[in-house]
C-alpha cells in the first residue's frame, strides 16, 4: 500500500522557505473577493512552518495572539479595507523576506 501524505503536511514544510511563506501570505492579500476566513488561515499556516524552523520570542508569541483573536472578529475586514484603499490610489502591499535576514532573525524582528 502506498505510503500518502497530506497537503496540509506538504504545506507546511514547503512554507518553511521564508519565500514561499511571502508568497503564500501576497497571494491571499491579492484575492479579487477575498474570503476573510482564509486570512487567518494563511497566516496560521506560516506561523506554524515558521515556528518549526524559529523561535518567535514571547512577544512576538503574544503579538500573534492578539492578532488571531482581531482576525476571528473581524474576519481581516480592516486589512482588506485598507489593501483596497492602496489600490484605488495605485499603490499596492507587498510581502518581502527581509534581505539578509534568516527566518530565526525575522521571527523575531520587533
Amino acid at each position: 500500500m502506498p505510503k500518502t501524505r497530506s497537503y496540509h503536511d506538504y504545506l507546511i514544510q514547503s512554507l518553511q522557505e521564508i519565500e514561499e511563506s511571502a508568497a503564500y501570505i501576497q497571494a491571499i492579500l491579492e484575492e479579487k473577493e477575498p474570503e476573510p476566513e482564509l486570512l487567518l488561515m494563511v497566516l496560521k499556516d506560516v506561523v506554524k512552518a515558521q515556528g518549526e524552523t524559529s523561535k518567535m520570542i514571547q512577544e512576538d508569541r503574544q503579538n500573534w495572539e492578539q492578532l488571531q483573536q482581531l482576525l476571528k472578529a473581524s474576519g481581516g475586514e480592516e486589512i482588506y479595507r485598507f489593501i483596497a484603499l492602496l489600490k484605488a490610489l495605485k499603490l499596492r502591499t507587498e510581502i518581502t523576506v527581509i534581505e539578509g535576514k534568516t527566518a530565526a532573525s525575522i521571527m523575531s524582528v520587533k
